[in-house]
């Protein structure tokens, strides 16, 4: 079977997620092994140990595997995992763990991330071994087995908990995301909530304190499709965005109101 491999996004960290930074530009890793993700992750969770109360910095890695998509971030001292999936949500995570639920979307794959060795294989007592057409008739049948495992691997749909959708052809939804850009809340008290819709489908999705400072950040990006013959806007997590009116988007059940200037 295929090696499992990871498309990350660091966000507010250096290459080997060593250092945060507010000015470390977002980094797309496209191929990256259960072996560097574990090198990531322990860095990261080193820098969680330092960053407990700096708010001006979010340093968290985005792991996406096919359509499953998963946000690890460093927070009060420790790593969390954000996700729609409750079942992988969690905080104060050790490393071990996190790799664990991953591995509960990848399938047992990611086991390469802490190799196991195999028990010794006994020699057959001398005369009492298979002959050779049941060697190979024992080959063929795991031949079969294997190959039928992959092809369900391949062809079994996706875990997901949205309804239908269909994705919108790229000059469609960069159609809509231009339409629906801009900055929008569901209040301006301690609690409420900021998201910011930008043209290219990024998306930031914010928390207020006090006086609306900004105590909480997520980044995510979206890409228009149609529901129920509706257009909405899927994102990252994922999840769909309800366009209600050219002032009006849900998300997460929240109803968010376009900002005036």
């Amino acid at each position: 079977m295929n090696p499992v491999n990871y498309i990350l996004t660091l966000h507010h960290l250096s290459p080997d997620a060593k250092e945060a930074s507010s000015r470390s530009a977002d980094l797309e890793l496209p191929r990256v092994n259960p072996e560097k993700l574990r090198a990531l992750l322990e860095a990261l969770a080193g820098v969680a140990t330092r960053h407990r109360t700096d708010l001006s910095v979010s340093p968290e890695i985005r792991i996406k595997h096919g359509r499953d998509e998963v946000l690890v971030r460093a927070k009060d001292g420790g790593l969390n995992i954000v996700s729609w999936d409750k079942k992988l949500t969690g905080t104060n995570l050790a490393v071990d763990e996190i790799l664990a639920r991953l591995a509960a979307l990848t399938g047992p794959d990611t086991a390469a991330a802490a190799p196991v060795r195999s028990a010794p294989v006994a020699a057959a007592p001398a005369g009492k071994g298979l002959s050779g057409r049941a060697k190979l008739a024992l080959l063929a049948v795991a031949f079969v087995v294997l190959n039928g495992f992959t092809v369900w691997s391949l062809m079994k749909p996706p875990a997901t908990l949205l309804p239908d959708y269909d994705l919108l052809p790229s000059t469609d939804s960069r159609e809509l995301l231009v339409k629906a850009a801009g900055e929008y809340e569901t209040g301006s008290k301690e609690g409420d909530r900021r998201l910011i819709i930008q043209p290219d489908g990024s998306m930031i999705l914010s928390t207020y304190g006090p006086r609306r400072q900004i105590i909480e950040q997520l980044n995510l990006s979206a890409q228009g499709a149609l529901t129920a013959g509706r257009p909405v806007l899927l994102t990252s997590d994922p999840d769909l965005m309800e366009i209600k009116d050219t002032d009006t988007v849900v998300l997460y059940g929240n109803i968010y109101k376009r900002r005036s200037s």
